[in-house]
């Protein structure tokens, strides 16, 4: 006899499978593609959903506060790799958040696993921000890196969680080489950044603390795997002194003078909405004086649309 458990459960899958809101987003954004106004869709949703709507709504929900994206540099600088550590889902959102503050705007085309395209409603979230997706076994494929030095070379940040999947419990697990590989190929320099608290909604406080950006020595090879390693050791290292508020520490390879030297680590202000223009009415409401940048050329003709 088939119980109700599993009876529901397979109602449930299939409602996920078949859901009206996958199907809508899907006709959307092959019309805008066919339009040629995917990039405009793009910035708009950033724009709007990441970079106005969200920040109000962690606010409400975790009390989200971040510091020291002063030192963020300008989109005239080039390309940037965000490095960061990874506990929860959402975490992309939580940290693009302070990409996004007073003193900067910096869109991030975060790097995801491909698992997150084919899940229901996720992918129909994940896509229109621009999410670059990983092989099945989580490693750069030459498509990958492809999109990545696109992205990098008009500018945009490229997010990386260098763990290589969610830490749950525990400490910060050892970062793997990928995002190494991408500073020294595309010779950019990243950007570590801590992101602490809990980030489930309402079940805590969050808060991002930014690291100062760290330029890497020219005529490093790509293809050294123990300097990769070495590299990506320095990342990690720098990454947990953020998260327990201690000085960043200096990475072996780093460039000195940093061609973009921000303001020294610790001086950083910190951010609390109450800052912003808000009506007293509804914190939703909030208006922001952010300067956007003109409209990025990514992928239109390259990239396909996932099949829904």
């Amino acid at each position: 006899m088939i119980s109700m458990p599993s009876v529901l459960k397979t109602i449930l899958k299939a409602w996920l499978k078949y859901n009206l809101f996958d199907r809508f987003c899907y006709k959307r954004y092959k019309l805008h593609m066919k339009r040629g106004e995917w990039q405009r869709l793009v910035n708009k949703v950033y724009y709007h959903i990441g970079a106005r709507f969200f920040p109000k709504i962690t606010w409400i929900t975790n009390k989200t506060t971040w510091e020291n994206n002063e030192f963020i540099p300008p989109r005239e600088k080039g390309g940037l790799v965000v490095v960061a550590n990874h506990k929860y889902l959402i975490d992309p959102f939580f940290c693009s958040m302070a990409f996004t503050g007073p003193h900067v705007y910096r869109e991030i085309r975060w790097v995801s696993k491909i698992e997150n395209f084919t899940t229901p409603i996720v992918k129909s979230i994940i896509f229109p921000f621009g999410t670059i997706p990983l092989s099945p076994e989580r490693t750069l494929t030459p498509r990958t890196e492809k999109e990545i030095q696109y992205c990098l070379k008009r500018g945009l940040c490229v997010g990386m969680f260098p763990e290589g999947g969610r830490t749950k419990k525990g400490p910060i697990r050892p970062f793997k080489t990928g995002a190494a590989r991408m500073v020294i190929l595309n010779k950019v320099p990243y950007i570590p950044t801590a992101l602490l608290g809990n980030r489930d909604l309402l079940k805590g406080k969050a808060h991002i603390r930014v690291g100062t950006p760290v330029y890497l020595q020219d005529g490093l090879d790509p293809n050294n795997r123990e300097l990769l390693q070495e590299i990506a050791d320095d990342m990690q290292k720098q990454v947990v002194a953020l998260y327990f508020n201690k000085p960043q520490p200096p990475a072996r390879y780093e460039k000195k003078p940093a061609p973009y030297s921000p303001l020294p680590i610790g001086n950083g202000t910190k951010f609390q909405p109450q800052s912003l223009i808000m009506q007293k009415s509804s914190p939703l409401l909030a208006v922001r004086e952010i300067n956007v940048p003109e409209t990025y050329s990514y992928h239109d003709n390259e990239r396909k649309l996932v099949q829904f």
